[in-house]
C-alpha cells in the first residue's frame, strides 16, 4: 500500500511539474512574442493578429488553471498587480 502511494505521490509531482513549466513555457513565450510584434507599430491587421493570439493564450491559461495541480514544492510568486504567473500582465 505505501509503495502504491508513493508512486502515486511521484506520479502527481511529474504532473505538477510538467503543468508549471513544460507546458507554461511555450505559452509564455508565445506572449512574449506577441509583444515583440505588438511594439514594433503593427499594421491594423496585425493588430487584430495580436488581440486573437492574446485571447488564445488568456483561454489556454485559464484552462491550465481549472486542472493545475499544486505540488507543495512549486512556487509561483505573486507579482505587483496581484496575479499569480507573471505572465497573465501580457494577457490583458
Amino acid at each position: 500500500m505505501e509503495f502504491h502511494i508513493n508512486q502515486l505521490s511521484s506520479a502527481i509531482n511529474k504532473i505538477a511539474h510538467k503543468q508549471s513549466h513544460v507546458i507554461r513555457r511555450p505559452l509564455a513565450n508565445i506572449l512574449g512574442l506577441i509583444e515583440v510584434l505588438n511594439v514594433s507599430d503593427p499594421s491594423p491587421s496585425t493588430k487584430k493578429i495580436i488581440k486573437l493570439l492574446r485571447k488564445s493564450c488568456k483561454e489556454l491559461s485559464d484552462e491550465f488553471d481549472d486542472f493545475m495541480i499544486d505540488d507543495g514544492y512549486t512556487s509561483i510568486t505573486d507579482t505587483e498587480d496581484g496575479t499569480n504567473q507573471p505572465f497573465l500582465r501580457l494577457l490583458k
